[in-house]
Formats: structure tokens, sequence, C-alpha cells
């Protein structure tokens, strides 16, 4: 049987934005069990294991004391996996609600590419796939304090539109990244985007949507 790691942030986990967040889709409704699901539905034998945290990120964390650093703390999350044959990433979503730059958080994301291709987790060779993750913001001059001013004290960008030109950059930005580190690459932003709640985090049916898109998708990489 084959084994999956996805690690993410919220948009992994499952975070469910509606009654004030906190909450978790149910296993049918995050992306990582419908990808599981519809792959064994196949005869797949496929294990997938959902290694999503809310706040994850590449750089520092967003909160005091609060755990989110994807990047120093990468080798410790997939040492408790190992050994495992795939490992998909998607990150960087936090990250763009910083003031950080794209180029520094791929550069970050470059980094933990690496991290993972030199260590001994796998059960043969590495095989990663790295994932854009899904697009955030709204082209609109709304301002993005009424939904963002809760992830972090200084946002890079004042409007919806901003953040949403910032996350399209970084999905581009991936795609490059991957080509040069010759691994797959997955656009989660062209399958779907942030929900009317936030415009960060996915609608149950979005979840579901990109669980059956990756899949489709993993069945000709796996």
């Amino acid at each position: 049987m084959k084994k999956i790691i996805c690690y993410g942030d919220s948009n992994t986990y499952g975070y469910d934005p509606r009654n004030g967040g906190g909450d978790r889709y149910d296993e049918v409704h995050r992306w990582p069990e419908v990808m599981e699901a519809a792959l064994n539905e196949k005869g797949g034998g496929v294990q997938v294991v959902n290694s999503g945290f809310p706040g994850r990120t590449l750089s520092t964390v967003l909160f005091p004391d609060y755990y989110g650093n994807g990047v120093d703390l990468f080798t410790t999350s997939m040492r408790g996996q190992a050994p495992f044959d795939w490992l998909f990433v998607m990150l960087g979503s936090n990250d763009c609600l910083r003031p950080d730059s794209v180029e520094q958080i791929t550069a970050r994301m470059a980094e933990l590419i690496r991290k993972a291709k030199s260590a001994s987790w796998w059960r043969a060779n590495p095989q990663i796939l790295l994932m854009a993750p899904p697009q955030i913001g709204k082209m609109t001059d709304q301002r993005s304090d009424d939904y963002l001013s809760g992830y972090c004290a200084a946002l890079g960008e004042n409007t919806l539109a901003g953040f949403f030109k910032k996350s399209k950059a970084l999905r581009a930005a991936y795609r490059k990244l991957a080509e040069k580190e010759r691994i797959p690459f997955f656009d989660a932003g062209e399958i779907v985007q942030g929900c009317s709640v936030d415009y960060i985090h996915l609608t149950e049916d979005s979840q579901r949507v990109l669980g059956q898109a990756m899949a489709r998708y993993a069945q000709t990489v796996i």
C-alpha cells in the first residue's frame, strides 16, 4: 500500500471558517480524505495522511508561542510519519497574509523541498508534489481589514485585490520552482479559491472538488 503525506495548513486540515471558525469539516469534506476515498474506490490501495495544521507558515509563526513554522518543524513532523512514498506539500497562504514577498516565500519553499529530498524518510526515492495553494482574496478594492486583520498585525496588502494578485503571483512562482527542482506541480488555484466568509478558507464543496481533482491527478503520478 502506498502512503502519501499531505503537509499543509488549515486548508489541508479542513478548517471550517463559519460560526467564527475553530471547527473542522468532517472526513468526507476534507480534500486529503476525499482523495484517498476516490483513489481506493478504483482499487488504488493508498493510505493518505492528513498532516495539515491551521496557521502553519513557511517562515516565522503568525502569533507568539504558536506552533506554525512549516520549515523549522518539518523534519520532526515527517520523521514521525516515515516511511512513506509521496509527500504532497501545499503551503504559502498564511505567508501571503504577511509582508513577506513572493520571492521570500518561494525561497523558503525551496528550502523545505531540498530538506525533503535529502531526508531518509522515503520507502524508495524521494517523490514530492508541490501544490500551489488556493487563490485568496478577490479582485475588488474592498479593504482587507474587514476579513484578514485577525491573521497578522502587519498586513502586506490593503485590499482583497492586493491579496488576490499576491497569491496569483505565488502560484506562478511555485510552478517555476517545481520545474527547477524537477518535481510534479499541481495548481489548486485553478480548481478552487477562498470562500466569501474570509476569502482564505475553502467551503465544504470546494474541499470535495479539490479532493476529487487531486485523486484524478494522483493517478497519473503515483
